[in-house]
């Protein structure tokens, strides 16, 4: 019996020391888009469905131009907000100035990626 329960606290001992591990995994992207939620939310338009208009553009013109390695997500709030404007943030670009952009609404896709530089054969991405 006794050897049972030293099992058991062995394999408990075993699976806490598990949980403690820190493991990383490869997203398979290098850059990230960030578009602050509540800026494009407190906008008529740019919120359908629960989802931001920009954040589907951005994914929309990023697939279609195959351009590798950014991902696009809507984050909860970058605290720059300015009325009538959305932030935006690009995690790679790290001019001063540019790391955050205050996009007017209805502003293109294809704008903003001008904007920071992204395209397809750039070697930031």
């Amino acid at each position: 019996m006794f050897h049972f329960l030293n099992r058991i606290e062995s394999l408990d001992a075993e699976k806490n020391k598990m949980s403690e591990v820190i493991e990383t995994a490869d997203g398979g992207w290098e850059g990230a888009i960030l578009v602050c939620s509540q800026c494009a939310g407190k906008i008529p338009g740019e919120r359908f469905l629960g989802k931001s208009r920009i954040k589907n553009e951005l994914k929309t013109l990023i697939r279609s131009e195959k351009i590798a390695g950014v991902r696009v997500l809507e984050v909860s709030c970058l605290n720059v907000c300015e009325k009538n404007r959305i932030a935006i943030a690009n995690t790679l670009f790290s001019e001063p100035g540019k790391k955050i952009a205050m996009v007017p609404a209805k502003t293109s896709a294809k704008r903003i990626l001008n904007f920071f530089e992204i395209e397809r054969d750039n070697p930031s991405f």
